[in-house]
């Protein structure tokens, strides 16, 4: 005989707290939202925006250079206010400047917003790795494990739903995607 339901032991596989099963919804529910969004990204600039693909390659690595270099200086924020409060404000930031791309008609927007999204990514990223640390635990390698497993499955997921809009190829179903990541952004700082 089985013991126990389905939504237990889905429960447990996802984490052995409530701290735990949280981080890793909420990192589930962001990388849905990253696999809508970045199957098309490119292609939504180009297709639908109509900017040239050199000027979209060169926007998206201004704003990944920059991205980058915020890192550290987001780890350091985040231990003087507090990971998680610096977590859900970079998410917070980033479902804006995600939802603000849909207004983007030009190299300079595009460039700025693209920016704007990756520092809050590279500040929301330190933020959240001192997350994982302090949440994981007594078997904090079992924990990331599980985390990572919950992420791919994510990604997958939200390539699918990504996969779909490619195949209407309209700029509803694009402009979904990417409304689709913003919320989702929104929904894990919540």
């Amino acid at each position: 005989m089985i013991k126990g339901d389905g939504a237990g032991r889905i429960g447990r596989w996802a984490g052995d707290s409530g701290p735990e099963r949280v981080l890793v919804a909420a990192s589930f529910v962001n990388r849905v939202g990253n696999g809508l969004f970045n199957a098309a990204s490119a292609l939504y600039f180009t297709l639908v925006v109509g900017l040239p693909a050199v000027q979209v390659g060169a926007a998206l690595t201004i704003a990944g250079v920059v991205g980058l270099c915020a890192g550290i200086p987001g780890g350091h924020l985040a231990d003087r206010r507090g990971a998680r409060v610096i977590m859900m404000l970079a998410l917070a930031v980033q479902a804006v400047s995600m939802a603000a791309l849909v207004l983007v008609e030009s190299w300079a927007a595009l460039t700025i917003v693209a920016t704007v999204d990756q520092i809050a990514a590279a500040v929301g990223g330190a933020a959240w790795g001192a997350l994982v640390a302090r949440v994981g635990g007594e078997r904090p390698a079992m924990f990331r494990a599980k985390l990572r497993t919950f992420v791919n499955l994510g990604v997958i997921l939200g390539t699918v739903g990504a996969g779909l809009a490619l195949a209407a190829g309209t700029r509803g179903a694009y402009v979904t995607l990417i409304l689709g990541n913003a919320a989702s952004f929104a929904l894990c700082s919540v």
